[in-house]
């Protein structure tokens, strides 16, 4: 079945879509910070870098499923919740208009928790009656990818399944809870790769010698204090504005372990995202910064999997039933 990848961003969904069997034939996305670490990992297609509101509906490739991440600050409660006054928050109904055009046989919307009581509830609502006077059978779950994905990233998202044959949506299913097997060490990069991360001074090192860091355990600066992430062997969500999580991490001294405090690297939150571990990072081409952002912006790729086994098993038809 063909996709199309919509917000694409680094290309979170399309690699779970793909890894379930899905072919992406469009991918679009208006960051071009995103597009060079795009286009440094896919090709044909590459990415279509320009608004979604800009493009020209008739000339994207016949499609069965359209998938998007449509942005979500205007929704998130580390935002400023704009909703649909923010600009940003139209995209939703651009997205609509598309459906109404291509009359996919599914579709795929992810967005934030706090998209359900923004507003009061009348903005998912919206969304939701939009959907419906579509003609699609919909389905949605706030899924988090610690206790769906074996993920170990306290990361809660909720995800929009829209199916064209109320037959199809009858099948659907979203992923039960499976054991989360993994700790964030399990994705730390070579400790020669630590250098630029190590907190060596500064108010932030002092505020993690007075709290008392614990190895095993996640931290976050926050402002002027620091807190624990109450989960041992998990982060916190990762975000797209300041700085990654802080751990505790040990260097081999001639005769010793010598702890050190360290945020993570951007590989590391690529890697707690579900990337490959040969998805390829933009280093002589970007800022540090931009790449924190573009993992904070994407999604879990092994809960998009889940997610996507199960469009793919409820779309299909199977002669014997």
């Amino acid at each position: 079945m063909k996709t199309i990848d919509l917000f694409a961003g680094v290309g979170g969904i399309r690699l779970g879509m793909e890894q379930a069997g899905f072919t992406t034939v469009f991918s679009n996305d208006f960051d071009t910070k995103c597009q060079i670490t795009f286009d440094l990992n896919f090709s044909d297609p590459s990415m279509t870098c320009k608004s979604i509101d800009a493009l020209d509906f008739d000339s994207i490739p016949d499609f069965d499923v359209l998938t998007g991440g449509f942005p979500c600050q205007p929704f998130s409660v580390a935002g400023k919740r704009g909703g649909f006054k923010d600009e940003r928050g139209n995209h939703f109904f651009t997205i609509a208009r598309l459906i109404d055009l291509r009359r996919p046989t599914a579709f795929l919307l992810e967005n934030v928790k706090g998209l359900l009581t923004h507003d009061d509830g009348d903005t998912f609502r919206t969304i939701l009656d939009t959907l419906y006077k579509l003609g699609y059978s919909i389905r949605w779950k706030v899924l988090n990818s610690k206790v769906h994905a074996n993920i170990p990233q306290n990361r809660e998202r909720l995800f929009i399944v829209g199916f064209k044959q109320e037959e199809h949506a009858s099948k659907f299913h979203f992923p039960e809870p499976i054991p989360l097997t993994k700790t964030y060490e399990d994705f730390l990069e070579i400790r020669e790769k630590w250098s630029r991360t190590k907190i060596t001074e500064g108010k932030v090192y002092d505020a993690l010698q007075e709290f008392g860091v614990k190895e095993g355990y996640s931290y976050q600066w926050r402002y002027n204090y620091i807190r624990e992430h109450k989960a041992k062997g998990c982060i916190p969500c990762l975000v797209t504005v300041g700085k990654s999580p802080i751990i505790k991490s040990f260097e081999v001294g001639w005769d010793s372990k010598i702890p050190i405090f360290r945020h993570l690297t951007t590989k590391e939150c690529f890697n707690l995202q579900g990337f490959p571990y040969d998805y390829k990072m933009p280093y002589s081409f970007m800022h540090e910064r931009h790449l924190y952002k573009q993992a904070g912006n994407s999604v879990t790729i092994p809960l998009i999997k889940r997610i996507a086994d199960g469009i793919r098993i409820s779309t299909t038809h199977h002669p014997n039933g």
